[in-house]
């Protein structure tokens, strides 16, 4: 068979075309070309550590994101050799087989054989022990520590080359007397299972080390911190003398990038990103929070029966609408963020809450239903219906109340998906997200009842208290990011606030009946006099309108 010029050319272009493909291009298969440092990480979630992502391992952090930006502004790559333990990590870059180390405290014995960076970042060291355990000890400072450690057989566990920012405490740990009551582990992760197993009475960590650990494993019941801080440290990055990539030259120079950075505020944005999502997530990871919050969703999923059993609804229909106040906010948040898991799929606890109050509420309804009807009718009771007794009014308060609980922890977890998904700038979305979370939900039960006065959107002053306190929380959080340190009970205390202010502004705008401005102008009309005196069928008046008054 004869091949044509036309069909030649047509396999000339392919070919070409393959090649043009499968030839390794210089900016993807090849080196940039750029001086390489080489380091590793050692498991310090979520300062350095190694994570796997679609099955290719890669390095992440705080510090590992700022140094790498830092170096890359300078024009040199950054290679990390795996994950190490500290120790190793250390003796390899004494020996100048490590470039650098990420994330150091500076002691006087490191100095023969490192430089180092300036401060880039503080931490607190804290102790951790058995939860509950915190009662026996009456502990105020460092030195009352020390004391117990010595005159008791309290077994210790730290990290292994660790230094904890006390000359006394490394001092202690070091002593060849107390190897017997020093547990020694490879990270911090390895403290967490030995005090678990009971093998250590307490233990020392990083605080945000701690928290991250302790809420990302669930182990708030087997550990809890100390209130005590032993330690403020500045951290800095060591980089070996013995490298023939290192010149005091480049310390400098990557000083002078650090600082560029914070002043661009892109370290801000780093903090926000790897920090404060664990630091809010140890106050909103606790049982007292997950329990008000539990409670606002059930209070919502009460409301939406209360409209079931009024406008005559199903089962399925008393079901979407109890459950669309609780968890419909936040499915509709999820998705305007792009977050790859709903916060419903990851957390089912919140709708098997809502599928057991309609259940609990079909049996009530069910069973008041019969009394009313067949019981107090047998029994020739009577009852006035035309206006609501003192336990009806008592109930609807209760409810108000539970209500607000939710509308104030489910605006705090708006700004925290705000965060997660790193929605910039975060004073725009984090209110936005906390109103969207606290109220979006009403307003698509209001839609799926097809109510045409939908009143979050006509006059409510409820979805303004979620944006004006998420606002107030995100500004705290920018402004929090730019500090060196970061305290878990700082954010506790914001969180707090921020849960007292948004409960305190519902209340005071339910007694106050605030209202949202209208946007149609509307002028005042005169108010009519009323008569002191009025003839039978006189009204001085207007009547309702067809919807009633709301």
């Amino acid at each position: 068979m004869r091949i044509t010029r036309k069909w030649w050319l047509a396999l000339a272009i392919a070919i070409w075309y393959l090649i043009c493909i499968l030839w390794p291009h210089p900016a993807i298969a090849q080196s940039s070309g750029a001086p390489v440092l080489k380091t590793a990480t050692y498991g310090w979630r979520p300062f350095i550590y190694e994570e796997v992502v679609g099955g290719t391992k890669s390095a992440n952090g705080l510090d590992t994101r700022l140094a790498n930006l830092a170096f890359s502004n300078m024009g040199y790559d950054v290679l990390y050799e795996g994950e190490s333990s500290w120790n190793s990590l250390l003796n390899d870059l004494k020996q100048g087989k490590k470039d650098i180390i990420i994330s150091a405290l500076k002691r006087p014995e490191r100095e023969a054989f490192a430089y180092y960076s300036d401060v880039f970042r503080m931490s607190v060291n804290v102790m951790y022990v058995p939860r509950g355990d915190s009662d026996k000890y009456k502990l105020t400072q460092v030195e009352d520590m020390l004391k117990m450690f010595q005159e008791s057989s309290f077994r210790l566990g730290v990290v292994e080359g660790y230094s904890y920012g006390q000359t006394a405490l490394d001092t202690y740990i070091k002593d060849p007397d107390n190897k017997d009551k020093i547990i020694v582990a490879e990270n911090d992760t390895v403290l967490f299972d030995l005090l678990a197993r009971k093998q250590v009475d307490g233990f020392l960590i990083d605080q945000i080390v701690g928290a991250d650990i302790s809420y990302k494993r669930q182990l708030q019941d087997v550990a809890e911190e100390y209130p005590l801080r032993i330690s403020e440290l500045p951290y800095y990055v060591m980089f070996s003398k013995k490298s023939k990539q290192v010149t005091p030259d480049l310390v400098k120079r990557f000083d002078s990038s650090i600082a560029k950075i914070k002043q661009t505020g892109d370290y801000n944005k780093l903090v926000q990103q790897y920090l404060f999502p664990v630091l809010l997530d140890f106050t909103t990871g606790q049982k007292w929070y997950f329990l008000v919050e539990l409670t606002g969703v059930i209070s919502f999923a009460i409301s939406g029966l209360v409209m079931a059993n009024r406008e005559g609804y199903d089962l399925f229909g008393a079901l979407v609408l109890a459950a669309l106040p609780g968890v419909g906010g936040g499915a509709l948040r999820d998705i305007v963020a792009g977050r790859g898991t709903l916060g419903l799929m990851r957390a089912p606890t919140y709708m098997m809450a809502v599928i057991a109050t309609v259940l609990v509420g079909y049996v009530l309804i069910q069973l008041i239903g019969f009394w009313n009807h067949r019981v107090r009718k047998s029994m020739n009771l009577r009852s006035d219906e035309s206006r609501p007794n003192l336990s009806q009014k008592a109930f609807n308060i209760i409810i108000e109340l539970l209500d607000t609980l939710g509308l104030s922890t489910l605006s705090i977890i708006g700004v925290i998906v705000a965060l997660e998904t790193q929605s910039s700038p975060l004073w725009l979305w984090g209110p936005l997200f906390a109103a969207i979370t606290s109220a979006g939900g009403g307003i698509l039960r209001d839609m799926v009842r097809a109510d045409p006065n939908n009143p979050s959107l006509k006059g409510s002053f409820y979805p303004i208290i979620a944006v004006i306190w998420g606002f107030i929380f995100s500004m705290f959080i920018i402004w929090y990011s730019s500090q060196l340190n970061y305290y878990p009970d700082e954010i506790f205390k914001a969180v707090m606030i921020v849960i007292s202010g948004s409960f305190i502004t519902r209340i005071a705008a339910i007694f106050l009946r605030l209202k949202m401005p209208m946007f149609a102008y509307s002028p005042q009309s005169p108010k009519i006099r009323q008569p002191k005196y009025q003839l039978p069928g006189y009204t001085a008046t207007e009547p309702p309108n067809e919807f009633g008054e709301y």
